[in-house]
């Protein structure tokens, strides 16, 4: 199972960091899902009328004569049928591994738990605290102004989690949680030398303290 969080949009901390152990749900989300189908879906209905056009061609008597005669138009068409298999297929093993797939996520102060239920059935996978580099505090801007996350930086980034967003988080909140997990505080720096963990915060509750 890999751990990158690409297909997830979705977060729900139960519980609080600063209070192990704690559990995130990573879930699709039903609207992006529903939005790249339907992105997926105009392009490939765009070349099915051409790419039908080339199949019909190509099955043909002529076509034999054609491949003989002109081999760089017998290419081309078969080219199109192979664009378009392409295309289609792009979007279905995308958005099939979206449907039906919850991952939750236990953190505890000695171990990680990953369980992911998905079509396909239920895989668990464990790896031990010790094996993350430490906590990361990352300031982000955006359009709405800035925010603050704490992140489990692991050597990996497929592997780094998001504890926890807020407005603000304090140096308080951070030593706790550094100090539960025996992990020491790395600079934000360290999670860019990877990249940030690949889902997006929806309903994360805000847990930074004055």
């Amino acid at each position: 199972m890999s751990l990158s969080a690409g297909s997830f949009d979705e977060v729900v901390l139960h519980g609080s960091p600063e209070n192990f152990p704690c559990s995130l749900t990573l879930r699709p989300s039903l609207g992006r899902t529903t939005s790249l189908l339907v992105l997926a879906f105009i392009p490939t209905a765009l070349l099915a009328i051409p790419a039908t056009m080339a199949a019909v061609l190509l099955r043909h008597k002529g076509m034999t004569t054609l491949l003989a005669s002109d081999p760089v138009a017998f290419l081309a068409l078969a080219l199109q049928v192979v664009l378009w298999c392409v295309l289609a297929a792009m979007p279905v093993k995308t958005i099939g591994g979206r449907i039906g797939i919850v991952r939750r996520v236990l953190v505890e102060p000695t171990r990680v738990l990953f369980i992911e239920r998905s079509l396909s059935g239920t895989v668990r996978l464990r790896c031990s605290t010790a094996e993350f580099r430490g906590i990361a505090h990352v300031v982000r801007a955006t359009l709405n102004g800035t925010h603050h996350e704490l992140i489990l930086v692991h050597a990996e980034a497929r592997r780094s989690i998001l504890l926890m967003t807020a407005p603000l988080i304090s140096q308080a909140v951070i030593d706790e949680v550094r100090l539960k997990l025996g992990l020491p505080e790395v600079p934000a720096r360290e999670m860019f030398k990877t990249s940030r963990p690949r889902f997006t915060p929806k309903a994360l509750p805000a847990m930074a303290r004055a």
